[in-house]
């Protein structure tokens, strides 16, 4: 595991993950990362990268302040995760959020109960995001993190519905009912939690049991077309915030760009700064 940690735990912590399909992308969303959250805490999941794309991701990471590499243990977790199939449903994506979230509540316990109160305590993230490989951040993400403050949850809503989107074999399962088959479905690849509040937490643990659950998940006859997983998060996070009570954002907010999977990291970086000075001035003042 490669790990790089600044002295104090930043309030954001912005996870994500890729297998070697994605590491392009991957490598894209960091260095928008660092010059657009330098201080955020990054997790980055192997998900079936090489030994050399761990040394490039190591040596073009170098930029952020706080990140770390952890692998994903395939081998615990049923069949319907693998990639190989559907690209194991996205099931990994609240599994390893549901871990984070409890390592940062463990943690956070901890410190209340072994340091006296007049020590300093250090202070743990208390908003968590998710964001696919293929995202890309154009600005600081202030208005996101101002959002997950406010509603406990964010994820911006999808095109379709739960009704065209979800598997019916899952709606037992899932105790769906009928006013929700009209609600729009969520993006999934990007989504934040106030992980401070207790049924932001339970939210998560829920969405990871669903995950191992081959019938919420992968039910018998269903395909990542016929069945969606930001259908399936939809359904979730609609019934968390009718018992909770929660105002749910739907607007993609600004700052983020999404399905970037095939920029390069010179693309990136064009579109994202501009052309080099070096550039501009060649256009301005061609040669004769």
């Amino acid at each position: 595991m490669n790990s790089h940690r600044a002295t104090a735990n930043p309030e954001l912590t912005i996870v994500t993950g890729a297998s070697s399909n994605h590491f392009l992308p991957l490598q894209s969303l960091l260095w928008t990362v660092s010059k657009f959250e330098p201080n955020a805490r990054v997790i980055v999941y192997d998900l079936g990268l090489t030994g050399i794309e761990h040394t490039q991701l190591s040596e073009n990471a170098a930029a952020l302040k706080n990140w770390e590499l952890r692998s994903f243990d395939f081998s615990k977790y049923p069949p319907h995760f693998s990639l190989a199939e559907n690209s194991g449903r996205m099931a990994f994506r609240p599994t390893v959020l549901a871990q984070v979230a409890r390592q940062f509540s463990t943690v956070e316990q901890a410190s209340t109960c072994t340091i006296p109160s007049s020590s300093p305590v250090t202070r743990h993230s208390s908003l968590l995001v998710w964001l696919d490989a293929g995202c890309q951040l154009r600005e600081p993400l202030a208005t996101l993190k101002a959002r997950i403050q406010r509603d406990c949850v964010y994820s911006p809503c999808a095109p379709g519905a739960i009704a065209t989107c979800l598997h019916p074999g899952s709606y037992p399962f899932l105790h769906v009912t009928s006013d929700l088959l009209t609600i729009p479905i969520r993006d999934a690849g990007i989504c934040g939690f106030n992980i401070t509040n207790s049924q932001v937490t339970m939210l998560l643990d829920r969405w990871a049991a669903v995950a191992l659950d081959k019938n919420c998940t992968a039910p018998e006859g269903s395909t990542r077309r016929t069945h969606r997983q930001d259908a399936v998060f939809a359904v979730l996070l609609n019934q968390a915030a009718k018992a909770n009570n929660w105002s749910l954002e739907g607007k993609r907010l600004r700052g983020l760009a999404i399905k970037q999977d095939n920029l390069t990291l010179a693309e990136t970086q064009f579109r994202t700064l501009g052309a080099p000075a070096s550039c501009r001035r060649a256009a301005l003042h061609p040669p004769i």
